[in-house]
């Protein structure tokens, strides 16, 4: 499985090193960013147009942001907007740039990245957050899922996998890490409780 760090190799020089971008070349060809927090303005993804999906990442270790922007930039239907360094931050950049779907590494104190999903989901609404976790829980996904987000997967996914985790969430639908899919599966049979629609691609990963 081609993962995102072995995409990381050489690529040090080619991207620019700051934990704030916006690639203005890569936006233009999207639908325009609005310059007011707070705008009309819906995801590009819920009116239906044939646009770019438009990912914000926000992760703290900057050899993730630069394997996330290189394993994605041969994907025609995704364009990153901007980059960030995680916490706080991130809910400002989402408010300002109204990306479809944020990245967001799980590198902090749990409850703070879960605040940051909070304010996200209702300074943007329509925007899905996925958390990106080196490892999590089904108590991490129930607790994920009630704050808002959108999905939760290994921060080392295939190229593959992540470029259908933003199409995934950009249709509103939930992608999974297989490991957490089958230990939820387990505790449902076992007692069960309340989850998040699936997606289908959470039952084939790449």
């Amino acid at each position: 499985m081609e993962m995102i760090m072995h995409e990381i190799v050489g690529c040090v020089e080619d991207v620019p090193d700051s934990g704030r971008r916006v690639d203005g070349s890569e936006r233009k060809e999207g639908p325009p960013v609005p310059n007011a927090v707070g705008t009309a303005e819906t995801s590009a993804c819920k009116q239906g147009r044939e646009t770019r999906m438009r990912l914000l990442v926000s992760d703290p270790v900057q050899l993730i942001r630069q394997g996330i922007r290189r394993v994605l930039a041969g994907q025609r239907d995704i364009v990153i907007i901007g980059e960030e360094e995680g916490g706080p931050r991130t809910a400002e950049a989402a408010a300002k740039l109204l990306p479809d779907v944020v990245f967001l590494g799980v590198d902090r104190l749990w409850a703070e990245t879960l605040e940051i999903v909070e304010q996200i989901d209702r300074r943007v609404p329509g925007c899905r957050v996925v958390l990106l976790a080196d490892d999590a829980t089904v108590a991490n996904l129930l607790e994920a899922a009630g704050a808002g987000a959108g999905g939760l997967v290994p921060r080392m996914a295939s190229v593959h996998h992540l470029a259908e985790t933003v199409r995934t969430a950009a249709k509103g639908e939930w992608p999974l890490e297989p490991r957490l899919l089958g230990e939820l599966l387990v505790q449902l049979t076992s007692g069960g409780r309340p989850i998040p629609d699936l997606a289908p691609e959470a039952l084939h990963p790449g």
